[in-house]
């Protein structure tokens, strides 16, 4: 199944209104990609008829897959260790009764959200914290609550931290790592579009 032109500059304007990200030409072998694993599973055959029937608000369910399966991205933990780092400084310099809460603004599967969560609990322990998490993918938010990842993602994680906060999988579940319960007690996760009013999230000091 090919995408034409038209109907790749279609599905990307309607991205671009509903998620404020910008697809360039570029992207096109990764557009295509995913809208064929999605035509497939409706038993779609034709790329162009499937982007016309999304397009056409005749199923709002299928719009929200498709903008799910466009802002999809793998990531891991501890992917930027100079954030982190800036981050325990200013733990250190911060009072342990200063309620702490922070914003992963784009979650995705909450690989950052967790990594946050892992230097806060490190360095306040049990003192108030919390990590907050947005994508707008339901799925990525529905990934990131189950806290189940392969292992593979923790490649940059510092061993200490691997061995504290998560746990090996075994069984039907190896090769892959669960995040400790007094972490995820601590980390939500909500789906919510910046380019729209955000959802209740309370007060939040960083982002």
């Amino acid at each position: 199944m090919q995408l034409s032109p038209q109907s790749f500059a279609a599905v990307t304007d309607f991205f671009h209104q509903s998620s404020g990200i910008r697809l360039s030409a570029d992207k096109l072998a990764l557009v295509q990609g995913r809208l064929q694993r999605l035509a497939a599973e409706r038993g779609d055959r034709d790329l162009d008829s499937y982007v016309r029937q999304v397009l056409s608000g005749s199923d709002p369910a299928e719009q929200v897959r498709l903008v799910d399966r466009l802002t999809t991205n793998e990531t891991y933990f501890f992917r930027e260790p100079q954030h982190f780092a800036f981050l325990a400084g200013l733990l250190a310099k911060r009072s342990a009764s200063q309620p702490f809460r922070v914003w992963s603004a784009a979650s995705s599967s909450g690989e950052e959200a967790y990594s946050i969560a892992m230097v806060l609990h490190d360095r306040l322990g049990d003192a108030a914290w919390e990590v907050v998490g947005t994508d707008l993918s339901t799925a990525m938010v529905d990934a990131a609550r189950q806290a189940l990842y392969p292992v593979s993602r923790g490649q940059n994680m510092p061993e200490y931290y691997r061995k504290q906060y998560c746990l090996k999988g075994e069984g039907a579940y190896e090769g892959q790592m669960l995040i400790h319960r007094k972490l995820r007690e601590r980390v939500r996760f909500e789906t919510a579009n910046l380019l729209e009013p955000l959802p209740a999230l309370g007060e939040l000091g960083y982002i």
